[in-house]
Protein backbone atom coordinates (compact mmCIF):
# COMPACT_ATOMS: atom_id res chain seq x y z
CA UNK A 1 0.00 0.00 0.00
CA UNK A 2 1.50 3.59 -0.92
CA UNK A 3 2.27 5.62 1.52
CA UNK A 4 -0.01 8.98 2.13
CA UNK A 5 1.88 11.95 1.33
CA UNK A 6 1.26 14.87 3.34
CA UNK A 7 -0.15 18.64 1.89
CA UNK A 8 0.90 20.03 4.36
CA UNK A 9 4.61 19.78 4.07
CA UNK A 10 4.49 21.23 0.86
CA UNK A 11 2.64 24.88 2.46
CA UNK A 12 4.75 28.18 2.19
CA UNK A 13 5.61 29.50 5.54
CA UNK A 14 2.94 32.21 5.05
CA UNK A 15 0.08 29.77 4.70
CA UNK A 16 1.20 28.23 7.62
CA UNK A 17 1.45 30.80 10.02
CA UNK A 18 -2.29 32.07 8.79
CA UNK A 19 -3.51 29.00 9.93
CA UNK A 20 -1.94 28.90 12.80
CA UNK A 21 -3.01 32.57 13.27
CA UNK A 22 -6.75 31.02 12.45
CA UNK A 23 -6.68 28.42 15.09
CA UNK A 24 -5.13 30.65 17.37
CA UNK A 25 -8.54 33.03 16.49
CA UNK A 26 -10.95 30.35 17.20
CA UNK A 27 -9.56 28.97 20.24
CA UNK A 28 -10.71 32.78 21.92
CA UNK A 29 -9.01 32.26 25.66
CA UNK A 30 -8.81 28.43 25.69
CA UNK A 31 -5.19 26.96 27.02
CA UNK A 32 -3.29 25.03 23.87
CA UNK A 33 -0.31 23.68 23.21
CA UNK A 34 1.92 23.21 20.26
CA UNK A 35 0.81 19.91 19.39
CA UNK A 36 -2.93 20.83 20.04
CA UNK A 37 -2.06 23.48 16.98
CA UNK A 38 -0.03 21.39 14.81
CA UNK A 39 -3.06 18.60 14.95
CA UNK A 40 -5.47 21.75 14.01
CA UNK A 41 -2.98 22.68 10.97
CA UNK A 42 -2.36 19.24 9.84
CA UNK A 43 1.41 19.19 10.49
CA UNK A 44 2.49 16.16 10.89
CA UNK A 45 6.48 16.52 10.13
CA UNK A 46 8.93 17.39 12.47
CA UNK A 47 10.33 20.20 10.74
CA UNK A 48 6.33 21.05 10.55
CA UNK A 49 5.98 20.45 14.42
CA UNK A 50 8.92 22.82 14.82
CA UNK A 51 7.71 25.65 12.92
CA UNK A 52 3.74 25.64 14.49
CA UNK A 53 6.26 25.95 17.95
CA UNK A 54 8.38 28.54 16.74
CA UNK A 55 5.26 30.64 15.54
CA UNK A 56 3.94 30.23 19.00
CA UNK A 57 7.00 31.06 20.67
CA UNK A 58 7.21 34.39 18.36
CA UNK A 59 3.34 35.41 19.25
CA UNK A 60 4.33 35.05 22.99
CA UNK A 61 7.39 37.07 22.82
CA UNK A 62 5.50 39.84 20.91
CA UNK A 63 2.90 39.97 23.38
CA UNK A 64 -0.20 38.39 20.94
CA UNK A 65 -0.44 35.23 23.20
CA UNK A 66 0.31 34.16 27.03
Amino acid sequence: MAKKTSTTAKKPARQLFSLIDECINAQGNKPFNYKQVAHAVGAESPQMLKAVAMRLAELEYDGNII
